[in-house]
């Protein structure tokens, strides 16, 4: 298992590298409060004693415990011309939420070069009072160790807003999916958007205008 965080680290850090040349800067999420994105319009409560990275305001916030590869919340913001790139589909804030999971299994199988993704469920949810979906799903990774993954996904006029959670069965996934789930019911979109109430800007957080 050491082996694998390893891996995920080395590979993050040649993505890091790529888009910012620079190490990654990981900073400890706090009790109560929350991480606030002005620029891409969103705020989330992380679980405490995670640690979170995001290297500019087109990648992904990445949220984990015991390192990437082991487990990780990630909460992306896509303009809708860019929502699906790999199968190069876009998104739009009147798609049904069921367009928008079967685009995004899609996207998923596409990115990871497999069409062995075994679908698990997919349901219509509420997502910061919006119309949303949840889609739950499966694959082996080329070493035969087994993933799961949970995805939220809705579609405003801004763009496409996705909150992932993905972690190997064995020992992992179980483990935490309950801080996920606990965590995507904090998550607020920019219709009518504030922090949530009682929570506040995450320490060290810029708060740049978009």
């Amino acid at each position: 298992m050491k082996t694998m965080t390893y891996r995920w680290t080395f590979l993050l850090l040649i993505v890091f590298g790529m888009v910012g040349c620079a190490t990654p800067k990981w900073e400890p999420t706090t009790v109560g409060g929350a991480y606030v994105d002005e620029q891409c319009g969103y705020s989330i409560a992380l679980p405490d004693g995670w640690s979170w990275v995001k290297m500019s305001r087109d990648a992904p916030l990445i949220v984990t415990r015991d390192g990437p590869g082991l487990q990780a919340i990630r909460v992306h913001f896509r303009e809708h011309r860019h929502a699906f790139p790999h199968i190069e589909e876009r998104s739009s804030a009147d798609m049904l939420p069921q367009e928008l999971a079967e685009l995004l299994v899609a996207e998923f199988k596409a990115e990871h070069g497999s069409g062995e993704v075994e679908l698990l469920g997919d349901a219509p949810v509420r997502i910061s009072d919006q119309p949303g979906f949840r889609v739950e799903f499966a694959w082996r990774e080329a070493n035969g160790l087994r993933y799961r993954g949970i995805v939220y996904g809705v579609a405003t006029e801004r763009g496409f807003y996705f909150v992932s959670y993905m972690a190997p069965v064995l020992n992992y996934f179980a483990q935490h999916e309950g801080q996920f789930e606990q965590a995507v019911q904090t998550f607020r979109l920019p219709s009518g958007y504030s922090p949530l109430p009682g929570l506040i800007h995450h320490p060290g957080i810029p708060l740049a205008r978009a």
